[in-house]
């Protein structure tokens, strides 16, 4: 990143049809500067169907953060508390056990457990509502 640059960055909390997440936008604090002179001159006219394409394209990559889970597990303090580097934590989930896929407290997809080359992955099975 350059020195001497500013930034000014808008993060927008969204639920949108029971899916959360962020939305962060960064500008160059000086390109939002010259946008708002800019749009305070064109007030009262129609938005440009390219701005209009370019802010959805924006917000199409905008990232939002999922967790995901293989179901619960119980331990009782006693448990927890020997719990030591190596200390294997027995699941009752299997291989074929339904994964929830998170997007904030909202529990989004269903999904199956698998691989992609050496990494685990999952896929989406179904949309819960």
């Amino acid at each position: 990143m350059a020195r001497g640059l500013q930034f000014a960055q808008f993060r927008y909390i969204v639920n949108i049809f029971t899916h959360s997440g962020e939305i962060s936008l960064i500008f160059l604090q000086n390109e939002l500067e010259e946008q708002i002179a800019q749009d305070n001159l064109d007030q009262g006219r129609e938005v440009a169907v390219q701005e209009r394409i370019r802010l959805q394209e924006e917000v199409g990559r905008s990232e939002i953060k999922f967790a995901i889970t293989l179901g619960q597990e119980t331990l009782t303090v006693d448990d927890i508390a020997g719990m030591r580097p190596g200390t294997l934590i027995n699941l009752t989930a299997t291989a074929s056990s339904p994964v929830i896929v998170w997007s904030g407290d909202v529990a989004a997809y269903e999904a199956t457990l698998g691989r992609n080359g050496d990494k685990l992955a999952i896929t989406i099975a179904s949309a819960i509502t």
